[in-house]
């Protein structure tokens, strides 16, 4: 075989594969640039769908929305990008406000609190405020702004959403004129309120030495007549000297529960931990000649809790439940009272349950009222100011009281007090 023949096919053969791979080379680029190409016609494609979007959110939002840089040294450049809502309410046109930077549209009162509220808010991403607007005009909005702070490309981007609150601030003011309104009228009624309390005070002490003087002279003078001149007397004559003496002691009783009764309605009382159980004995202490008069029956608990009132009072709405028990029962009837309690949540109520001769239905709300009397005061003498007077004194301690009866079956009061530890 010939040498250089042999020698020409190689050279050809070499030359041969190397345009071949050349083919193929191109063709691997060919489709590489192909490929980076629609990935990159997909990127800018996704690029405007998101551009599109982000101008749709930022144009739809009903607050003014700005976009800005701060400089290093934390001073806010001009407004790099402005929605179409913030224009329409500063009045100015895109261009104009493009120009501007944040402290521009910002009123003289808050820009000069602005460099120290700056500091304040550098380095946090996120912040909501009260701030003031100005317009081309002049004319000030007040809004509510919130801050949002990012970094890029290591810089650092602001984004703000001013809301207008001029309706919330006018209704802020409005609120602020008619608390200070009503400030001043409960200044004025508690003056007044004053006033009356004194008024009644020195009603109530000229109705206790007035009244109370010539019913005396009644009392005294009928007693010494039946005393001295009762031989003179025929028996009609003395029975009505007597029914005058009684009418006297039952007027000065009158007095009496009156003051009380008007007492509660102005003087002002201090709570405290007072024992129940102290109380009651106390009472009962006091009424033992009522009760061995008429042979009562009285069981109690002895463990009585701790309720917070005021000593004087409970013992007089104690005192007041209980001669009721004593003195309304049945002709011939021994009294038998039972006391007990029971806590309701933080409350304890208190139970005087008797044998007496009851409450009809449709009168259970009026034995409340002042000067309420049920029966004739022949059969059950009394002012009609006892349970008022319990009433009133359960109001003033901020406990509250009622009965449960049946008419001809006994009654069953009861009152209710916050308990207290102890």
């Amino acid at each position: 075989m010939n040498p250089v023949l042999l020698s020409g096919s190689w050279k050809w053969w070499l030359l041969t594969m190397v345009l071949a791979g050349g083919i193929v080379l191109l063709s691997i680029i060919q489709y590489c640039l192909r490929h980076a190409l629609a990935e990159s016609r997909a990127a800018e494609a996704q690029l405007r769908a998101n551009a599109f979007k982000y101008q749709i959110l930022f144009q739809s939002v009903n607050d003014s929305i700005f976009m800005y840089r701060i400089s290093s040294t934390g001073i806010p450049g001009p407004f790099l990008e402005v929605s179409d809502l913030a224009c329409e309410q500063l009045g100015y046109s895109r261009k104009e406000l493009l120009s501007l930077r944040p402290m521009d549209i910002t009123t003289d009162r808050r820009l000069a609190t602005m460099p120290k509220f700056i500091s304040d808010i550098v380095g946090k991403k996120r912040f909501i405020f009260d701030w003031e607007h100005v317009t081309r005009e002049g004319r000030v909005i007040p809004v509510e702004i919130s801050y949002s702070c990012f970094n890029m490309d290591g810089r650092c981007y602001v984004i703000s959403s001013a809301r207008d609150i001029r309706v919330r601030k006018e209704n802020e003011r409005e609120l602020e004129q008619l608390r200070d309104h009503l400030e001043q009228e409960v200044e004025k009624r508690t003056d007044r309120l004053y006033e009356l309390n004194q008024d009644l005070e020195l009603f109530t002490a000229t109705v206790s030495h007035d009244l109370r003087a010539p019913l005396r002279s009644i009392h005294g003078f009928s007693r010494l007549l039946l005393e001295e001149y009762s031989q003179l007397l025929d028996d009609r004559g003395s029975q009505y000297l007597e029914r005058v003496k009684q009418a006297a002691w039952r007027m000065d009783q009158l007095i009496d529960q009156l003051l009380v009764y008007s007492r509660l309605s102005s003087s002002e009382i201090r709570l405290k931990p007072i024992r129940l159980q102290t109380g009651l004995e106390n009472v009962l202490a006091n009424l033992e000649q009522e009760i061995k008069a008429c042979n009562a029956v009285i069981h109690y608990d002895k463990h009585l809790p701790m309720v917070r009132g005021c000593n004087i009072i409970l013992g007089q709405v104690l005192e007041n439940l209980l001669t009721n028990s004593l003195k309304f029962i049945h002709p011939g009837s021994i009294p038998e009272i039972q006391i007990s309690y029971e806590w309701r949540g933080n409350l304890v109520r208190l139970w005087i349950k008797d044998n007496g001769i009851g409450i009809a239905p449709e009168e259970k709300k009026k034995i409340f009222y002042v000067f309420t009397r049920l029966h004739g005061i022949e059969s059950y003498p009394g002012t009609g100011m006892g349970l008022a007077i319990v009433q009133r004194s359960m109001e003033k301690m901020g406990g509250r009281c009622g009965v449960d009866s049946t008419q001809g079956m006994g009654s069953c009061f009861w009152i209710e007090l916050e308990g207290a530890a102890g």
